[in-house]
């Protein structure tokens, strides 16, 4: 769980909400549930993602009792049970998940949450934890990245740009990767975003009124634990898919949003209150018209600090993006936040 309990205590594990740059996305599992379930598992997860853990946990309480609950629902009431500090009900939900779902991606998250929980029991005793990167081979990362083939008659991922992506995760810093892959993290490149989250394609994007989903070019999506890329956005009036982008542009967007996965997994350290000084520092001093211009990233709100995160990270790493000059130099000091949680 990256979030933070309502009391304010530091939760141990990393990392367990929705965090990418269009939105919650529970789609998948909305296509697994009946109307009645998913309407109240909508209501769980809005709850959650507004961390009224609580409510959460009402909810998906109930969900479980009906004993028609999906892995996900399970999955969030262990992160929710943990964010209210009831530990052990939590690490109960996690195996109850493990055990209930094998094979899954909700699964795998679980053995993932008990074993932080088993490390942290260990150092607690006095033991030393092997770190989890000792489990993996330096390649690990790049192995993950799963290519999704085209369903709708969508122009398949091309050899380039799924190399690109592959060279570009072989290519983090050791820090970055090593966050990554201690979380178990993976990687896909889809041909469009209804490979993968058809229901969710035309849902609003958050942060921009008037959009929807598909001109989002790709999301971290904690649910699967995953950075998606979408090799094509979609015609907002057509609706239909654009030109193939460019490697580099994938690439970009892929840094952008391994960018909100770093953040989730360090604790949300975007909405902390030493991002939030060195961002609103940058905003003030900020001239109107560079304000403007770079208008979803120099916001003082939450969503504009997690995007402001996530895109600092992706120009930080390399990752070609628009107005990169401008966002390294309007925001100096949020800049050096992003650096220090990168180890650059």
């Amino acid at each position: 769980m990256c979030s933070k309990p309502d009391a304010g205590e530091k939760l141990l594990l990393a990392g367990f909400i929705f965090v990418f740059s269009s939105g919650a996305a529970f789609a998948k599992s909305l296509e697994t549930v009946n109307t009645f379930q998913s309407s109240k598992f909508q209501h769980a997860v809005s709850a959650y993602n507004s961390r009224r853990y609580k409510d959460a946990v009402v909810i998906l309480e109930q969900l479980v009792n009906s004993k028609q609950a999906t892995a996900l629902a399970w999955l969030y009431l262990a992160h929710a049970r943990y964010a209210i500090g009831n530990r052990n009900a939590a690490i109960f939900a996690y195996q109850v998940l493990k055990k209930s779902f094998p094979g899954t991606k909700e699964a795998e998250q679980a053995v993932i949450c008990l074993r932080k929980f088993e490390s942290e029991s260990s150092l607690q005793s006095g033991q030393v934890a092997a770190p989890l990167a000792q489990q993996a081979t330096s390649d690990e990362l790049p192995e993950k990245v799963e290519i999704i083939p085209s369903k709708f008659g969508h122009t398949p991922v091309t050899t380039a740009n799924s190399k690109a992506i592959k060279d570009a995760i072989i290519n983090l810093p050791p820090k970055v990767r090593k966050i990554l892959r201690d979380n178990g993290v993976g990687f896909c490149i889809a041909p469009t975003m209804e490979e993968q989250f058809p229901v969710f394609l035309r849902k609003e994007r958050e942060g921009f009124p008037g959009y929807s989903n598909g001109t989002v070019g790709g999301l971290f999506d904690i649910s699967i634990n995953k950075v998606c890329v979408f090799q094509s956005k979609f015609d907002e009036t057509s609706h239909q898919p654009l030109e193939v982008r460019s490697s580099d542009d994938l690439v970009g967007t892929l840094l952008h949003e391994a960018g909100h996965a770093i953040d989730a997994y360090l604790g949300d350290y975007s909405q902390s209150a030493e991002y939030k000084t060195a961002f609103y520092r940058d905003i003030d001093q900020m001239p109107e018209n560079m304000s403007l211009k770079i208008k979803s990233f120099a916001q003082k709100t939450a969503f504009s600090q997690k995007e402001s995160c996530a895109e600092l990270t992706s120009v930080l790493l390399g990752g070609t993006r628009p107005n990169a000059d401008e966002l390294k130099a309007y925001l100096s000091n949020t800049v050096k936040v992003v650096k220090l949680h990168l180890g650059l």
